[in-house]
């Protein structure tokens, strides 16, 4: 028996996995200002980032992983396949940001 975890399963537990680190987030925000002495704060500050970022990095590489044995790419386009999906986009979104943020801001932070 073979365990495989489906691409929309593993997209829910990401995104389920990302809102815990966003709660993590907002839980520290409370414990460190003292707007709550909730247990479930504390529990969620302590251990919440950690468990979304392993789940989430888990998912990520399982999915890799089933990727890379449905159809093995050799390094080069690999890394040009990553580059048109991830780094361009990336360096797009920099660009427009680094003009738009004199408009946006009362400071330059540059």
């Amino acid at each position: 028996m073979k365990f495989t975890l489906t691409k929309n399963t593993s997209n829910s537990l990401k995104i389920i996995s990302a809102l815990v680190i966003v709660l993590h987030h907002y839980a520290q925000y409370v414990c460190l200002n003292h707007l709550s002495d909730s247990i479930f704060y504390k529990v969620l500050s302590a251990q919440g980032g950690f468990i979304g970022v392993a789940i989430f990095f888990f998912l990520s590489g399982y999915g890799l992983m089933e990727s890379e044995q449905r159809s093995h790419l050799n390094p080069t386009e690999f890394l040009k396949r990553r580059f048109f999906k991830i780094y361009l986009p990336v360096l797009l979104v920099t660009i427009i940001w680094m003009f738009a943020v004199p408009f946006l801001l009362s400071e330059s932070p540059f």
